[in-house]
């Protein structure tokens, strides 16, 4: 409905694409602007516009004169697409390519230059793919040619080593045996005696050693249970002189450490009459070290004792002399004392002496007494 209202002649815009949205028309029209409902064979194509082109035109192949003709007219290649037999145009797009073609002698002239121009591109760009891929083609040959002879040379190699392979595998086992050798050399070197003999022993296995890989270098032909053989019987060899030698080691190591467990001991005796010697020494240095102490110790008592008398005596001179001086002290205060008393007291009379003397100045009948107031 085209309004809420329900009148006539009126229409309400946002209500009326509300219901195509939810009819779907809008997804229905966008499925249709992004699609390709028209469609065409390119024979028909080519029927039908055959007689409209120049006999150049007109014999190409069905399909090179579709996209020839499409170039020509400057379509856009979104609004066509080419399948295997057929050509798909965009809405609208086929009725605008049928009125170009259509149009007046001139226009179709210049369409047909067009053509003819994008033909001359169009083949000159397959003349240079044609030389690249040749050139291409070219490489891939040359570069085969080298991958063959890397294969034949992969291939030499393989054989080579099938064939050798034993005998450079011998000569590494050979090489760890030349490491027990110097082992074994190491282990005579540490030896005190015999040294000689067992030397003798370990030039011979570097000689079976040595002889074992001249063997290998120069005879093509031994076999990989000879070499196996060889080697193991050389390490069993080795296996066995070192442990002679270390038997001999031992037994070496075993009276070098009883001699010098009894060497130990000697020295330990030694060590340990020294020791009571100097203990000795010591116990005798100390007594006399004591006595000399205690006589230092007395003769200091005795001497801090005299100093104690004499530090007593000075003490009490000192007291006796302070205490004559405080007396005296005491006296000459007790004397000033005196002295200052007297001297108030007689100040004082002296000022009642004054006092009376004016008064009786003032009043001399008053001074006298009664007795003297009577008449003689």
């Amino acid at each position: 409905k085209p309004n809420q209202k329900m009148q006539p002649k009126l229409f309400t815009g946002g209500e009326i694409l509300s219901q195509l949205q939810c009819a779907g028309m809008v997804t229905v029209l966008d499925l249709m602007q992004g699609g390709f409902p028209s469609r065409t064979a390119f024979q028909e194509l080519y029927d039908k516009y055959k007689s409209a082109l120049p006999p150049v035109l007109a014999s190409l192949e069905p399909r090179t004169f579709a996209q020839a003709l499409f170039k020509a007219l400057g379509l856009n290649e979104d609004d066509f697409q080419f399948g295997v037999s057929k050509v798909f145009f965009r809405p609208g797009k086929f009725a605008e390519f049928d009125t170009i073609m259509k149009s007046d002698p001139d226009t179709l002239a210049k369409l047909v230059g067009k053509v003819m121009e994008w033909l001359v591109k169009q083949r000159w760009k397959k003349l240079a793919w044609s030389t690249v891929s040749c050139l291409k083609f070219a490489s891939k040959i040359r570069q085969r040619a080298g991958a063959a002879i890397i294969v034949q040379k992969t291939i030499l190699m393989f054989l080579a080593r099938r064939q050798h392979k034993p005998r450079y595998l011998g000569m590494k086992q050979m090489g760890q045996l030349q490491g027990q050798v110097d082992v074994l050399n190491e282990a005579v070197g540490t030896l005190q005696k015999n040294k000689d003999k067992f030397q003798k022993l370990v030039d011979a296995a570097a000689a079976s050693l040595r002889s074992g890989l001249d063997k290998i270098k120069n005879e093509e032909g031994v076999s990989r249970d000879e070499i196996t053989k060889m080697t193991k019987e050389l390490a069993a060899q080795m296996n066995k002189d070192l442990a002679g030698i270390k038997k001999e080691q031992e037994k070496q190591k075993l009276a070098a450490e009883a001699e010098r467990l009894k060497k130990l001991a000697e020295e330990m005796e030694k060590q340990r009459l020294a020791k009571e010697a100097e203990e000795k020494q010591r116990k005798d240095a100390e007594e006399e070290a004591g006595r000399i102490l205690q006589m230092e110790t007395e003769a200091k008592k005795a001497a801090e004792e005299e100093e104690k008398r004499l530090e007593a005596e000075r003490i009490k001179a000192e007291k006796e002399a302070s205490d004559s001086k405080l007396q005296k002290k005491r006296d000459a205060e007790a004397a000033k004392e005196d002295a200052e008393r007297q001297a108030l007291e007689q100040e004082r009379r002296d000022q009642e002496l004054a006092i009376r003397l004016a008064k009786d100045q003032a009043n001399p009948d008053a001074a006298l007494t009664d007795d003297a107031k009577k008449p003689v």
